[in-house]
């Protein structure tokens, strides 16, 4: 587990972090709440009256982020309203996140409103920031608050605006003189692979290897190997109705080929995915059925683990450690054609099955679509009255906001701890840049594809893919998978006129850092500004990856500690005009400059030799 590979003193020091309100100085320079009040709603209302919160539920806890979920019924507002005393009159940021939907009023006007919904998960204070004018005295702050599928919580906090100018004068650092721990190359899989049904036209391998994989998850691979019946569980045991212990009633062939090109051709390991790709369809679904046997279903699962691991029907010893319970359970008949308890029943069933056979396995799930905690409590307690225990808990974020997709895995991390799951592994395994779903899953005109296509190949999303990275080396996360997908395609690494993308190049980038460099050395981010910074073992090179995620400045700094007689080995530049080019940048042993060549997101990657 990835705390295992992190210092001790570290892994307590995050613990304690697990889920912040947001930015520490925010909640340093905030505004102290008085009189914290709920009164819940009815669906409809937008407005709670004043005599009402006289006799309201009154919140005794202290801080910025406030936990709903006994009090936020779904669909229905619930109305929070704090006092807070303003000492000197000027000018102050109201900072909110929430899950999901907000309207916020001070004194009775409209200051934010977010009934639109938040747009970032999790809920942090710097998801909404917005000045607002302030009389020396008392004043009154009201939310309309409507709770998220995934959680209801609210972090909300009035500052000075000076205090908040102050916090972006904060430079970016980065310690080479300290160590935390080891980095974490399992942080850096995917869910691509070669395609078996096209090598005799076209192979990628050479650019994975480039990129440096670790794994990838084989979810959806039948989607994109084009008239071949491999990995879903439907083609490889078409019939339900026969014997999952007879090895003739499988169709194993085009799957051992497939696995075979990903390991030896590509070299890159597996993370087997039991179950269906996505079905896409209108109306009727084929494969999302609910299986009729639940124990005759985890006996063909079993079968194919056995295949792949323990060489039965002519298979293989592979060291496939990873084996995951279904996809998306939570998203609906395009995944699962019945209820959740019902899925919670058959991943119990199926988790029981398969760990009594193969208990040196990694075997886990369920890849929610996000980090719900409501349906991940009601599963964990589940496995916990069958008496089993998931080997990994995984889940999905497709958002554009790097910094809460960072900090989910000290969301999950305390959720499954507090749970009695403490050595359960925590996963994302699918993740992407995603500005919205519209030119790729909704609303498909040949405006909204170009605006698509241009997200999510651009600077923007290799930006914002270094950011992600290089923060989760200094979580709990234990393994993250991209979902980069087929080579052509909105989420693939291909742009329309064929061209390798930004996310190509950036990833790139990543695989030489997990590469070459073992020793993982502490930073302080800054604003836009997102560091990783890490020695080599014999300690003789250094390198320091940053990622410039849609900032303004022209210039990047970032001041380094014990690097002071080092020197530069080389600086390349990732940005709207450059792919990996060399450059340049000032050293002085304190301070590292860097110049943007273009306007917006850059990455830098910048070698030291000591």
């Amino acid at each position: 587990m990835r705390k295992k590979t992190l210092s001790a003193e570290y892994v307590r020091k995050i613990k304690m972090e697990s889920a912040p309100a947001g930015p520490e100085f925010f909640t340093e320079k905030a505004l102290p709440f008085k009189r914290i009040r709920l009164v819940s709603g009815r669906e409809g209302q937008n407005r709670m009256e004043d005599s009402v919160f006289d006799s309201a539920i009154e919140l005794k806890s202290a801080g910025f982020r406030f936990d709903l979920e006994n009090y936020a019924k779904p669909n229905e507002p619930l109305f929070f309203r704090a006092e807070v005393e303003v000492e000197t009159q000027g000018r102050y940021i109201l900072a909110l996140g929430a899950d999901w939907f907000t309207v916020t009023r001070i004194d009775g006007r409209v200051v934010l409103d977010r009934s639109a919904g938040n747009l970032s998960y999790p809920p942090q204070l710097d998801n909404h920031t917005v000045p607002v004018e302030l009389t020396a005295g008392q004043h009154v702050l009201d939310i309309r608050f409507i709770r998220g599928v995934a959680s209801a919580v609210l972090c909300v906090c009035i500052l000075p605006e000076k205090a908040s100018l102050e916090s972006r004068a904060v430079a970016a650092e980065a310690d080479f003189g300290k160590t935390i721990g080891k980095i974490n190359p399992m942080l850096h899989n995917s869910n691509s692979a070669p395609d078996i049904h096209s090598r005799a036209i076209r192979k990628y391998d050479d650019e994975l290897r480039q990129m440096n994989f670790q794994m990838s998850r084989t979810h959806d691979w039948a989607l994109w190997t084009s008239g071949q019946r491999i990995i879903d569980t439907h083609f490889v045991f078409p019939l339900m109705k026969l014997d999952p212990k007879d090895p003739t009633n499988y169709y194993f062939d085009a799957t051992d080929e497939a696995l075979r090109v990903c390991q030896e051709e590509a070299g890159i390991g597996i993370f087997y995915r039991l179950g269906t790709s996505i079905e896409h369809s209108e109306g009727r679904h084929f494969n999302t059925l609910v299986p009729e046997d639940f124990g005759k279903y985890a006996e063909v699962l079993a079968g194919i683990v056995r295949h792949y691991t323990k060489g039965w029907a002519d298979g293989f010893h592979y060291d496939i450690q990873y084996w995951e319970i279904w996809n998306e359970p939570n998203i609906g008949p395009k995944m699962w054609c019945g209820e959740f308890e019902t899925f919670i029943s058959f991943f119990v069933t199926v988790l029981k099955r398969l760990k009594s056979e193969f208990p040196e396995l990694k075997i886990g799930g369920p890849a929610l679509t996000c980090l719900d905690l409501s349906k991940t409590k009601r599963l964990l307690t589940a496995c916990t009255k069958a008496g089993v225990k998931p080997d990994f808990f995984s889940w999905h974020c497709y958002t554009a906001d790097p910094k809460g997709l960072v900090v989910q895995a000290g969301i999950a991390r305390e959720l499954l701890d507090k749970a009695g799951f403490p050595d359960t592994e925590l996963c994302i395994n699918e993740w992407h840049y995603l500005e919205s779903w519209e030119g790729f899953h909704s609303k498909i005109t040949p405006e909204t594809f170009r605006r698509s296509q241009k997200a999510t190949h651009g600077i923007d999303s290799a930006a914002f893919n270094i950011a992600v990275l290089s923060g989760w080396q200094y979580t709990l996360l234990d393994t993250a998978f991209y979902y980069g997908s087929r080579w052509e395609g909105t989420l693939g690494y291909i742009t329309p006129d064929q061209q390798l993308d930004k996310n190509f190049y950036s990833l790139c980038l990543m695989g030489d850092m997990i590469r070459d460099y073992t020793e993982l050395c502490p930073v302080r981010n800054s604003n836009t500004i997102s560091l990783m910074a890490a020695k080599s073992e014999d300690e003789k090179s250094a390198a320091l990856l940053v990622s410039d995620f849609q900032g303004e400045l022209k210039n990047i700094s970032v001041c380094i500690h014990g690097l002071e007689t080092a020197e530069i080995e080389s600086v390349v530049r990732l940005d709207e005009k450059s792919d990996n080019v060399p450059t340049s940048a000032q050293w002085d042993g304190r301070k590292l400059r860097m110049e943007k060549e273009a306007d917006g997101s850059a990455v830098f990657m910048v070698l030291f030799r000591l």
